[in-house]
């Protein structure tokens, strides 16, 4: 990891990752021009030309950038590397929002460098906000630094989810909104793991809790709000790895993150939500 992230910063890091700002931009394009909407394998489950072509657009772009780097996304070649760079995209995350018109659905794309995230950007084509990050070099909205914020559990917004694919575990999911409702202010529900993980970036949201998320979901915007001050992991701490379906939790502060992780842990136990198919 080491002597390819040093070949990387030799290529100068921040010049990556305006070229990347640049080309998801252009990506976003083809979010306002007409699409088909297509099933994947049941009716929750949507893809539409527009994130084919995005991605399509991303791989052609983004090799050109880092000739011979490889590709973990979505929508096709589904098969993370162990070492060297790698590219992962969603091309629309939040699908079934882009199809409806709302507003949060995003085009996301991080750079791993061996199993670790070193670059993401994430845009919002609806509300023009362009997320980006660098390992160590802070979160940025549109070119600007931001931070999670600072609310104590008691006046803090929880962004959650229930299980889309797997709806068996909207149980465990809605045992764990039942308690955290009363302690907090409010929840919200959005659509996308992405969007929401930037929304608690920039201080917009303070917690975080979904039970089951791929690496495409997350890969971005996990470097986005970490840089921006976060908590993150998995249930009861657990390290989110390249090469497992997920659960995350996240929080603006320390005490935050251990309390909702204690409460969400309770109703999961160690039981393993690392599925790896939808």
């Amino acid at each position: 990891m080491a002597f390819l992230y040093k070949i990387l910063i030799s290529m100068d890091l921040i010049k990556l990752c305006k070229k990347v700002r640049k080309i998801t931009l252009k990506a976003s394009k083809i979010c306002f021009e007409s699409f088909n909407i297509e099933f994947k394998g049941d009716p929750s489950n949507i893809v539409t030309s527009a994130d084919k072509n995005i991605q399509s657009f991303l791989n052609r772009e983004l090799l050109k950038l880092i000739p011979g780097s490889n590709f973990y996304q979505e929508e096709t070649s589904k098969n993370a590397t162990s070492s060297g760079y790698l590219w992962i995209i969603d091309p629309i995350d939040g699908t079934e929002n882009f199809s409806r018109g709302i507003k949060d659905f995003c085009i996301s794309v991080a750079l791993a460098i061996d199993k670790e995230i070193v670059l993401g950007v994430v845009y919002i084509p609806k509300t023009k906000e362009m997320f980006t990050a660098i390992k160590g070099n802070g979160s940025y909205l549109n070119g600007k630094p931001i931070k999670v914020s600072n609310r104590d559990f008691e006046h803090s917004l929880f962004a959650t989810a229930f299980s889309l694919y797997k709806k068996e575990y909207a149980e465990v999911c809605e045992n764990v909104l039942k308690e955290v409702y009363p302690m907090v202010k409010d929840f919200r529900r959005f659509g996308s793991c992405a969007c929401e993980l930037c929304y608690l970036a920039k201080g917009d949201v303070d917690l975080f809790f979904e039970i089951r998320v791929f690496l495409w979901d997350y890969a971005a915007s996990f470097l986005i709000v970490k840089e921006a001050g976060a908590y993150i992991s998995g249930i009861n701490g657990k390290e989110l790895k390249l090469d497992e379906t997920t659960s995350i939790v996240a929080a603006c502060t320390k005490e935050n993150f251990e309390k909702l992780n204690k409460i969400i842990y309770k109703h999961t136990g160690d039981k393993n939500y690392d599925w790896k198919n939808y």
